[in-house]
């Protein structure tokens, strides 16, 4: 049995169909041509079938209320607070 195999999975909508069962993924800069039952660089696309499927859907990691001074929209609104999530994935290659 394989790790991927009972993920709960969402339908991605940024892909495109290639030969071969195989799908380009645009969710990012990278652009994955990830083959069928391989994920993409950041782990959180699988390709079942041809289609891209997210792993992460709905999952968040972290979140946060920061001074708006930490984030780069300082400029607006300078002294309220900003929100923000997070979640799982990473297509740096540190």
């Amino acid at each position: 049995m394989s790790l991927t195999e009972n993920l709960p999975l969402h339908k991605g909508i940024l892909y495109e169909k290639l030969a071969d069962n195989r799908a380009k993924c645009g969710v990012c800069q990278r652009r994955c041509v990830i083959a069928p039952d391989k994920m993409g660089i950041c782990l959180t696309r699988i390709n079942r079938g041809g289609d891209i499927f997210s792993t992460i859907y709905g999952v968040v990691s972290g979140m946060a209320a920061d001074p708006i001074e930490k984030k780069p929209v300082s400029h607006w609104l300078p002294g309220s607070k900003c929100f923000s999530l997070g979640s799982f994935g990473c297509n740096f290659r540190c």
